[in-house]
């Protein structure tokens, strides 16, 4: 379906529950967020026992929004329009910290493309992810702005802000109750590129990548690992990789360990490394081949690791758990799979995983114990499980 010129239609994530014992209805589906705000007629959805938080990208334009450098408040884009001249624009959410608390349900989303950072915040003893408050908007820096995570008390966001989409990104902290006054915690002009941004759980320090010597003061190739002391401004390198490559730190919900990445055996493979928090016992985790890509991220308990790594044939998914003398213990291991992401939601003791069959991806739970595996009811669209509602289910 074409858009009317000149208003551009894009593809907007929209987020909802789903009714315990759903399966193929898409009356089923009630919307919890939607870009544009919620279509006529729809009521926000009450959490209930048996309820999911998922996000949602349907084969079909949902909502048209006038193009431009884009005024966004409450939900709405505005702008001057003109003539479509790029792709559709997409959204992604982060659950809150507090998800695994089970205390309040803050969310927040960044819209791509348009410099904003959106959040929804608590409305009294309600949960705002019941769709109880309207998105608040959060930065309006003018220019390239991204969701990094949350502060460890749900209280904040992080986001990552660069110029003229340069990509050496600044890191800046945005109070939930104080909208729009985003706080500098790095460089103003960094002369490097930082990746990741994690905070200790005492909040008075900053797990990153730069690829920066701070203490020579002079850019190198290689991406370094940090610990940023917020209260005296120094920065400690905890790793450094040998050659460029590797993606963003994973800090442990107890914010004792890292996970990250090195390529420094051949461009082709990934292996991953684990170090703690103060720069001690630096060593190689997982190692499936010089050249075989693998991935691990954290379970929200900070001791389990789940683990992907790629064989000839396919993409297998295990855990491994931090403190104990035992391999991988693999959970799917199937050359008919075909598996592109996998990590567990805070508050949640199973694993997401999202299959990609005839280019659609597929989500399902699994548990990590008993190897138990629950498809995702086939509704129309894309959806991919986010996180339990706030009543813990």
């Amino acid at each position: 379906m074409s858009a009317p010129d000149p208003i551009v239609a894009f593809r907007a994530r929209r987020y909802a529950v789903l009714p315990a014992g759903a399966t193929s209805s898409a009356s089923q589906v009630r919307m919890l967020l939607w870009r544009g705000g919620r279509p006529p007629g729809m009521p926000p959805p009450t959490p209930t026992p048996g309820r999911v938080c998922y996000a949602s990208s349907p084969p079909r334009w949902e909502h048209n929004a006038p193009f431009g450098s884009g005024r966004t408040h409450t939900g709405k884009v505005e702008g001057r329009g003109g003539r479509p001249t790029r792709p559709p624009i997409s959204m992604r959410c982060w659950p809150s910290p507090a998800c695994a608390a089970r205390t309040c349900r803050p969310m927040a989303a960044g819209w791509r493309g348009v410099g904003r950072a959106w959040g929804r915040s608590p409305a009294g003893s309600a949960a705002p992810t019941a769709g109880s408050a309207a998105p608040i908007r959060l930065t309006a820096l003018g220019e390239n702005t991204h969701l990094v995570g949350w502060s460890p008390d749900s209280r904040a966001v992080l986001v990552a802000h660069d110029r003229g989409g340069d990509e050496r990104a600044r890191l800046l902290r945005v109070e939930l109750d104080r909208p729009l006054a985003p706080i500098l915690l790095t460089d103003a002009e960094p002369e490097y590129f930082l990746r990741g941004g994690a905070p200790t759980p005492d909040g008075r320090a900053l797990i990153y990548g730069a690829n920066y010597d701070f203490a020579a003061g002079r850019e190198i190739a290689a991406t370094w690992l940090y610990r940023h002391d917020l209260t005296r401004g120094v920065r400690e390198p905890i790793a450094r990789r040998a050659r460029p490559g590797g993606g963003w730190p994973l800090l442990n919900s107890a914010g004792t360990h890292v996970l990250y990445t090195r390529r420094d055996r051949h461009p082709a493979g990934t292996q991953v490394w684990l170090v703690g928090s103060d720069g001690a016992g630096d060593r190689e985790l997982f190692n499936f081949g010089d050249d075989v890509k693998c991935a691990a991220s954290w379970f929200p308990d900070g001791r389990r690791i789940l683990v992907r790594a790629d064989t000839p044939t396919h993409t297998r998914l295990g855990v491994w758990t931090l403190g104990e003398d035992a391999p991988v213990r693999w959970l799917l291991d199937d050359p008919a799979r075909n598996i592109e992401a996998a990590f567990v939601p805070h508050g949640s003791a199973r694993i997401v995983v999202l299959d990609v069959r005839a280019a659609r991806g597929h989500a399902s739970l699994l548990d990590p114990e008993s190897g138990e595996e629950w498809p995702w009811p086939a509704v129309p669209g894309e959806f991919l499980p986010l996180a339990p509602t706030p009543d813990g289910s």
